[in-house]
Formats: C-alpha cells, sequence, structure tokens
C-alpha cells in the first residue's frame, strides 16, 4: 500500500483529498486510511485483511462508492439526480434505486416518528435562524404555517414502476438519511471483497462495522 495517496475529486470544483499515512498492525492485519473533505467531512476506513494489495483495492472501492451515491443523492450539487428530480413538479419521474429506496425510508420513519423526522424540517429550521438574528421570537401564526407547510406529502411513490413524484415547492433536506445510506453502502461494498474479514467506515462521526 502507498503510504501516501492522492486522490482528485470533482463536483463543482477541483477538491485534492489527502491521505493520512495508512497504518499496518502487522499482527492484526489492519489497515487505516484517513481523508479528508469527502462528503464535506472527514473519512476513515478500517479493513482487517493479510493482503495489502486488498487494503488498496478497499479503499478505493469505498471512496468510489461513495462518489457515485454523492452524484445521485446530494442535496449541495446542483446536477445531482435529486436536485434534478427537485426541480420537477407533479411529473412521475422514473429514478434509480438509490435514490428511490432513501425517499421510501424517509416515508417510513416519518410515519414510525409520528412525523418528527421530517426531510422537509428545514423549513422550521430556517424561521429559528431568522428569528435568532432579528432577535424575535416568531408569532404563533408564523409557526404554524411552518409547520403545515412541513406536514405535507411531499412525493409520492410507484414501487412498481419505481417513479417519483414531487409535489410541493418546500425546500428538503435528505443529510439525515443519506449520510447513513451512504456509509452503509460503501461498507458493504468492501466487506463483499474476497479476503477482507473485517471493515470499519467512519464519515464524520458516523460509523458502521461489519
Amino acid at each position: 500500500m502507498k503510504f501516501l495517496t492522492w486522490r482528485i475529486a470533482s463536483v463543482l470544483m477541483m477538491v485534492c483529498l489527502i491521505s493520512a499515512t495508512p497504518f499496518r498492525n502487522p499482527e492484526n492485519g489492519i489497515f487505516v486510511s484517513s481523508f479528508e473533505n469527502v462528503l464535506g467531512t472527514s473519512f476513515d476506513l478500517k479493513v482487517w485483511t493479510a493482503d495489502e494489495q486488498l487494503a488498496d483495492l478497499a479503499e478505493h472501492t469505498a471512496l468510489a462508492e461513495i462518489d457515485r451515491l454523492n452524484a445521485i443523492l446530494s442535496s449541495y450539487d446542483p446536477s445531482s439526480e435529486f436536485s434534478l428530480w427537485m426541480a420537477t413538479q407533479n411529473q412521475d419521474i422514473k429514478i434509480s434505486k438509490d435514490l428511490f429506496n432513501v425517499l421510501e425510508a424517509f416515508d417510513a420513519w416519518r410515519i414510525k416518528t409520528n412525523g418528527i423526522l421530517d426531510p422537509a424540517a428545514g423549513k422550521i429550521l430556517a424561521l429559528w435562524k431568522q428569528a435568532s438574528t432579528q432577535q424575535k421570537v416568531p408569532d404563533a401564526s408564523m409557526l404554524s404555517s411552518a409547520v403545515q407547510e412541513v406536514a405535507q406529502q411531499h412525493w409520492t411513490l410507484d414501487q412498481q414502476a419505481q417513479t417519483a413524484r414531487h409535489l410541493t415547492h418546500t425546500p428538503l433536506v435528505m443529510n439525515s438519511f443519506v449520510k447513513s445510506y451512504i456509509i452503509a453502502s460503501a461498507l458493504n461494498k468492501v466487506i463483499e471483497i474476497p479476503g477482507i474479514t473485517s471493515a470499519l467506515v467512519n464519515i464524520g462521526g458516523d460509523m458502521m462495522i461489519r
């Protein structure tokens, strides 16, 4: 494994990602790679393997999967599939399996949490940020209006056709599920590599291990 890795990623600008020096425990076969500016935060990968080349492959596989899903699910990239779908209105749009899975997960957890977990919650956050700037608590009518806007149905899904219809103009923030979805997918790709016995993916403090 090269002890210094350079990786170039391009979204709206070219960003250089510098890998920290990978660490190996000769006894346990642990390889560690660290990067900055992955989904806007830090990224750490630990793999357990006896093969140094497999550790390199695991690093490449994880970063490639993160890039692939970011191009689909990012709410910051105007060219992502999610952003392009958000620009549509009242149309049944054929979407990728990954975007469909995330929207479906939001539907399920919105019901399970009685609306506490909602992709439109940013509307309420924006209201309180504005109130903080103005040093003035929002009045009851403003709060009620924001809650009603959040409580709308923002999309419908067709499982058989794998389409999604965007229904509102309310800004949607998918981060609460997108990050964990990407971590799980990257980890699954790594652990599927023959010869990798265990792996851990940590992005900005959110981590999964198998």
